[in-house]
């Protein structure tokens, strides 16, 4: 198991992500990302099972920003486990699943959806599965503002 820490200077484009995960890291592995700073992400199409932890003490410490003109943030095509981050998308998603298992812990999706808030939601699920698992997804108003 590799563990890697991403520090907010190294990681801050695109494509230094998709040159970061698709380096030497294999399943199960898991990815330390440093508190502090803007994590920028667009459209990171992630095909391994791999855990992505904030390194802060709460989600807002670790901030990962998807700008507009792109669909996502991060797109899983695998199973996956996000723990302890922010995700914010400027328009569009924060998460496109489109297979495998996504474990979501600890953290915040936020969408700056005005003004074309119909453009914008925290995860598009296309994943098929025979299984039906309840959610346990809570909405707040103050996350809605």
């Amino acid at each position: 198991m590799t563990i890697a820490l991403i520090p907010p200077s190294f990681a801050t484009d695109g494509i230094t992500w998709h040159a970061i995960l698709s380096s030497g890291f294999g399943p199960g592995d898991t990815i330390l990302i440093a508190a502090g700073g803007t994590h920028r992400v667009a459209n990171i199409q992630i095909n391994k099972p791999l855990c992505l932890i904030g390194a802060g003490e709460i989600p807002d410490d670790t901030m990962l920003t998807c700008s507009r003109g792109s669909d996502s943030a991060l797109e899983f095509l695998s199973t996956y486990k996000l723990s302890n981050l922010t995700v914010k998308a400027e328009l569009g998603c924060c998460l496109l699943h489109r297979s495998g298992r996504l474990i979501i812990n600890r953290c915040l999706l936020q969408c700056e959806s005005k003004p074309l808030d119909f453009l914008s939601c925290p995860i598009v699920n296309t994943a098929c599965s025979s299984e039906v698992l309840p959610s346990q997804t809570k909405c707040t108003s103050e996350l809605a503002n």
